[in-house]
């Protein structure tokens, strides 16, 4: 059974994870590796091209198995900038699908349960119908 969300699940999402990781409300999050801010080093296009997303990122994170074998189920984050005629973001695998809708800025943050080893579609829906491959 596939599921589809919303990028505000994101919002819901994440002060949870503020919270697992022992930070009260008073506190400012900081990223362990990666930018501490939303910042496009380029400009942002007006068209999406064969890319699909700029500044791509995937990142996997899970808890490992009781004797440190990698953990079956993950959680999976997909960040990048959308172009302007970008509409929708989609990122699917045999467990869920995500469906994020860009940012003022083209910022998108998609975030979906995966497999181990598991390569998600990532789907760029365009204004003018087209569907670009974005890649695993």
């Amino acid at each position: 059974m596939r599921r589809s969300n919303r990028c505000t699940a994101a919002a819901t999402v994440l002060p949870l994870l503020v919270k697992a990781a022992g930070m009260d409300n008073n506190d400012t999050p900081f990223l362990t590796s990666g930018r501490s801010a939303r910042r496009q080093q380029a400009e942002r296009k007006a068209r999406t091209d064969h890319m699909g997303l700029q500044e791509k990122s995937v990142k996997q994170s899970g808890w490992p198995g009781p004797v440190g074998e990698p953990p079956e189920i993950r959680w999976l984050a997909v960040t990048g900038f959308a172009a302007r005629d970008a509409t929708r973001v989609f990122v699917s695998n045999e467990l869920a699908t995500f469906e994020a809708i860009p940012d003022d800025d083209g910022f998108v943050l998609c975030l979906v349960r995966t497999e181990h080893r598991s390569r998600p579609e990532v789907l760029v829906h365009a204004t003018d119908s087209r569907v670009v491959h974005a890649g695993p």
